[in-house]
Formats: C-alpha cells, structure tokens, sequence
C-alpha cells in the first residue's frame, strides 16, 4: 500500500482548459516505434483497450466531450468512444491495435509516421465552465 499527494492538476476556481495523454497508449506507441531505418523490424503488435473516467461534475459543466476518433491505416488503427454517464462522469474507451508483422526497411519511416500521428491523436482534452456555487 502506497500514498502520494500531489498539488492540483489545474486551478479548481476557474475555467477547466485541460490536456492529458492516454500514458497507457503513449507508452505501448514509444514500444513500436522502429528504431532504425536500415534492417527490416518485426513488430510484436499490440491490442490494447484503454478506459479513463473523469470526473469533473461537482466543479464544472462540461462545455464538449472530448473528441472521438476512429484512425484506420494499413498499419493498424486506434479507436476511441467518448460518453457521459448518468452520474455525470466522462467515459473514454480508447481502443489500438497495431497487428504483428514484418516491417521491410522501405516501409519504416511510413510505419514511424503512423506512429506518430497515433501518438499526436492520442491526446485528450477536455473544457468545462465552472458552476456557480
């Protein structure tokens, strides 16, 4: 068992601007990434489904949901669903997979891209106004 505190993310007496990266996502992307550009690379794959729950209801209404999104490459593909719950809770399913395969020295800076647009896509933001007490 284990306890940390740590200072506020962002300022609870004000507008919510807030930007997070799925740290479960990101780290499987920096996990494939191809680090050359000479030998052809055996991709292990990944399938990974990722849930985040906010909640932010008590503080702020929400202004939008987060974006979803649906990326479809040759290479593999990240989806993710966004709802609100009935207690006013933020649901994000994000969903990626990269299939295992044989990535030849031509296609490696084109499988590094993808990458990378995945990694960029990834992030999630949410804008809320604050509620008057």
């Amino acid at each position: 068992r284990s306890e940390s505190i740590h200072p506020p993310l962002v300022d609870t007496e004000d507008s919510l601007d807030y930007a997070e990266v799925d740290a479960w996502v990101d780290n499987e992307l920096d996990d494939v990434k191809i680090p050359n550009k000479i030998y052809e690379y055996n991709v292990s794959g990944v399938h990974i489904i990722s849930e985040t729950i906010w909640d932010i209801s008590q503080l702020w209404t929400l202004k939008s949901l987060p974006a979803e999104a649906e990326l479809k490459h040759e290479f593999g593909s990240m989806l993710r669903r966004v709802q609100t719950l009935s207690t006013g809770k933020v649901q994000i399913i994000t969903e990626l997979k990269i299939p295992r395969r044989v990535v030849a020295p031509k296609d490696i800076e084109r499988f590094n891209k993808f990458i990378g647009m995945i990694k960029r896509e990834s992030s999630i933001r949410l804008h809320g106004n604050l509620k008057t007490q």
